[in-house]
């Protein structure tokens, strides 16, 4: 068996070099809007309980995006707008003002 004598490893990339290597897609495949972007009736129990609209979309786009990139972005607003929709509708937001929320 060979033997290591030495290992070079890259660091740790940081955030802003996750989002220059894989940046959020402006666009979702349908399914993966389904399967990543449709909260769980837990899901929806928990997020009730922020009381301002504006929290319950960003935290729920935070809830969506971690799973569907591995990672969350800084910036809930740069969300995909099938995602969004999705999002709003099931928290009964009105979709066409969702990023004008998350812009808040």
């Amino acid at each position: 068996m060979p033997r290591v004598t030495s290992m070079c490893l890259d660091p740790i990339p940081t955030r802003a070099d996750q989002l220059r290597r894989r940046g959020r897609p402006g666009e979702i495949a349908d399914e993966d809007a389904v399967t990543y972007f449709t909260p769980s009736a837990d899901d929806l129990s928990w997020l009730a309980g922020f009381n301002r609209a504006e929290n319950r979309l960003g935290v729920a786009v935070q809830l969506s995006t971690l799973p569907w990139l591995g990672w969350v972005p800084d910036d809930p607003a740069g969300c995909p707008a099938a995602a969004l929709d999705r999002l709003a509708n099931a928290l009964a937001i009105d979709p066409t003002t969702a990023a004008e929320l998350l812009a808040a």
